[in-house]
């Protein structure tokens, strides 16, 4: 009774997601200590993509932050930067001047659109030049067009952002932020009922009534 129910499940979530499901999975194992290279850390760039929100400066501060023997590069102007291999070199100097600051100042951002296959080429220019280990892309981009529109897709994943399961978080993302058991971390959404909300460990910080 219980495969046949897996079955169903199993079923539903293929329609769901056709180009993810049933995919080869990836495992993680301890690497052996004579694998290791000392010192050879990853190069990493960001780039900040679409109109300012609250927090983009702070998710650039998370990811230096989690960095170990690491260097992190800020792709300057949207993705335009990642095309023309425009980039800084982020240390904590310059990082922290922006640090709980609004605004996408750090390294600004861009409205370009990735449309063309040469432009889709151009983003393996900085791959080239630093052997890069990734790139994080802080707001999604269209990058092909579909059904005569321009529509965000995660690389060739084809993950539907207009399909069912997003509608589904669409019809219930308020009530969630309402009624989370977790304390509400601030600005973390463009609308909703979250979206003006003062960002709690800001609070913390300027010794402000949580």
């Amino acid at each position: 009774m219980w495969m046949i129910v897996m079955g169903v499940v199993a079923d539903e979530i293929a329609k769901l997601f056709p180009r993810l499901f049933g995919q080869p999975s990836a495992n993680l194992v301890p690497a052996d200590s004579s694998d290791n290279l000392p010192g050879r850390g990853l190069k990493i760039g960001v780039v900040l993509s679409g109109g300012q929100a609250p927090g983009g400066h702070n998710v650039i501060s998370g990811i230096f932050g989690s960095l170990q023997r690491s260097t992190l590069y800020g792709f300057r102007g949207g993705p335009a930067g990642i095309m023309k291999c425009k980039y800084v070199v982020l240390t904590p100097e310059y990082i922290y001047p922006y640090r709980n600051q609004g605004g996408f100042d750090m390294i600004c951002s861009g409205r370009d659109k990735i449309e063309t296959p040469e432009q889709v080429g151009n983003l393996a220019a900085p791959v080239a030049e630093w052997t890069v280990g990734g790139t994080a892309l802080t707001s999604l981009m269209d990058v092909e067009r579909r059904h005569g529109k321009f529509k965000p897709v995660i690389k060739k994943a084809m993950v539907e952002l207009e399909g069912a399961p997003f509608r589904k978080f669409i019809s219930t993302r308020e009530d969630w932020a309402l009624n989370n058991r977790y304390l509400n971390p601030g600005p973390i959404q463009f609308v909703g009922p979250t979206s003006n909300k003062v960002n709690h460990t800001l609070l913390l910080e300027l010794g402000a009534e949580a």
